[in-house]
């Protein structure tokens, strides 16, 4: 497929391969049995059901669109039979004060001021890999990041506390930010 991204393409080749290493090589393969098997053989490396439940995302998108194109007929879908739950991902901690604390006070790099960078905007990793001058907006002591999330394609606007300000003002002569 050419219209996902490649963090997206990357997870569909890992399905693909496990597919293959259980035995599941065409669309023929995906019978009912074989894909409660497959979940069970991947239930013994994925121990976290929000994974597994994304591997069946996956491939039962293929499904789905081979169905559409009268690869696969619509009774043969096993996901009409076979149902995942979803699970429920790990409630991930903030940082603490004293964590916080501990990385601001690292000395100057370009790993440490992308972490204390994200810290103070909110900024994902993906938009602050695409940021460029083009992104800055100075208005007298004033400064906002503007651009298009990478994930969503959505408009984002962001204040800079003085703590961003000077990141971004260090790395005033790289062409990315």
């Amino acid at each position: 497929r050419n219209d996902i991204a490649s963090g997206t393409r990357y997870l569909h080749t890992r399905v693909a391969n496990r597919l293959e290493q259980h035995g599941i090589k065409q669309f023929t393969d995906l019978t009912y049995i074989n894909i409660v098997s497959f979940d069970q053989f991947i239930s013994k490396e994925l121990k976290a059901q929000p994974s597994i439940a994304k591997h069946h995302q996956v491939v039962k998108t293929y499904v789905t669109m081979a169905t559409k194109a009268n690869l696969l007929a619509y009774g043969s879908n096993p996901y009409l039979k076979f149902t995942f739950s979803k699970g429920k991902n790990k409630i991930r901690t903030r940082l603490d004060d004293n964590e916080i604390e501990a990385l601001i006070k690292q000395p100057a790099s370009m790993t440490r001021d992308c972490a204390v960078f994200q810290l103070f905007t909110g900024i994902t990793h993906k938009d602050l890999e695409q940021l460029t001058k083009k992104n800055l907006r100075r208005d007298g002591s004033d400064v906002w990041l503007e651009g298009l999330r990478k994930k969503s394609g959505e408009m984002y606007t962001i204040y800079l506390l003085p703590e961003a300000v000077e990141i971004i003002d260090r790395y005033a002569g790289h062409e990315h930010l």
